[in-house]
């Protein structure tokens, strides 16, 4: 792992190790310039891949596999968020080849080894140590150029990740990269949102993006995820702004048996951390509702029953009329606070 400003630029040298002649760098159609760049530290063999989505689509990274598989690419390069790395990773069980990240937002799916895709209007995940990125370069200045409301969005999913790692682990490690990720991100948050041209402030993030995305790596992650995953797969719903709405109605149902979280929570917000993270979300200029990010009232029972399919870990036990009430709640933009609204 590589962190620093303009690490980029040193790319060939980082990567030494893997011999690479022919690499192919995955990227989103919006950041055809930046893989270009990156392609372009690697001779005339180098190509870019512009097809990575959000959800990570099968059909998309089957047509991708044949692309890499087609120009004897010997290497993945994926510069990007959550979208282009999951490519990358769905590439790498369909390849085999291994997977360098480059990570341009603060989703932290570049140290887990899960991945999503989205096939059938449902999106699945597996689990798999391949899927870990070999080398992860990390630099705050390709951060710059992400528009603040996908940088703000991003944030609150990866502060998403350290809320729950501190209610549903007890490891001493996770809990204090948790607890230390909340509260840079409380910091930098508004401050990217203020100045989004702040170098220090995206560093900042992008180091709290790297400690959370241990910890969603490492912890179970709750009941929140298993919405979130059905949301995305059923209504290809926006992923980071997603997380940004739920969350707050997500720990207003389960923060009650999470007593020693909340305890920290509220140290770290400075309040009742369900209505102070709302809040957050509301300074930031993000989505309020579910019904703002593309969920239609008459899909509230779907998603229901879907989350209720099979059973799902989460502090607090739930069943399927305490998720629908949770989605109304969401859908709805009502105010969310840690009280008796769910008794």
């Amino acid at each position: 792992m590589v962190f620093g400003r303009d690490a980029v630029q040193d790319i060939g040298r980082h990567l030494e190790e893997f011999g690479a002649v022919c690499p192919a760098v995955l990227c989103t159609p919006t950041r055809v310039s930046e893989g270009e760049k990156i392609a372009s530290l690697f001779g005339a063999k180098a190509h870019v891949v512009a097809r990575a989505v959000m959800h990570t689509p099968v059909e998309i990274s089957d047509a991708a596999a044949a692309e890499v598989t087609a120009r004897g690419s010997d290497l993945l390069i994926a510069i990007g968020g959550g979208s282009a790395i999951g490519l990358g990773k769905a590439l790498v069980k369909r390849t085999g080849l291994k997977l360098v990240a480059i990570p341009t937002t603060y989703s932290g799916s570049e140290i887990t080894p899960t991945m999503g895709q989205r096939s059938n209007g449902e999106k699945n995940t597996e689990r798999d140590d391949r899927f870990r990125p070999s080398a992860i370069i990390y630099d705050p200045a390709l951060t710059l150029a992400l528009p603040t409301s996908a940088s703000t969005a991003s944030g609150m999913n990866a502060l998403t990740h350290a809320v729950w790692t501190l209610c549903a682990s007890e490891d001493e490690d996770l809990r204090w990269a948790a607890k230390r990720a909340a509260e840079l991100f409380v910091r930098a948050l508004p401050q990217i949102k203020a100045e989004p041209a702040s170098y220090a402030a995206r560093a900042e993030a992008l180091y709290a993006s790297w400690l959370t995305g241990y910890c969603v790596s490492e912890a179970k992650m709750p009941l929140h995820y298993r919405i979130c995953h059905a949301l995305g797969g059923a209504f290809d719903t926006p992923h980071a702004e997603t997380h940004a709405v739920l969350l707050p109605h997500t720990l207003a149902f389960t923060g009650p048996a999470c007593a020693r979280a909340v305890e920290e929570l509220t140290t770290i917000f400075g309040g009742d951390p369900a209505a102070e993270i709302q809040a957050l979300v509301g300074q930031l200029g993000l989505p309020a509702s579910l019904a703002e990010v593309g969920l239609p009232e008459d899909g509230i029972d779907h998603i229901a029953d879907l989350v209720c399919t099979v059973p799902y870990p989460n502090p607090r036990a739930f069943d399927r009329a305490d998720v629908a009430a949770l989605l109304r709640r969401a859908w709805s933009g009502e105010q969310a606070r840690l009280d008796d609204q769910y008794a």
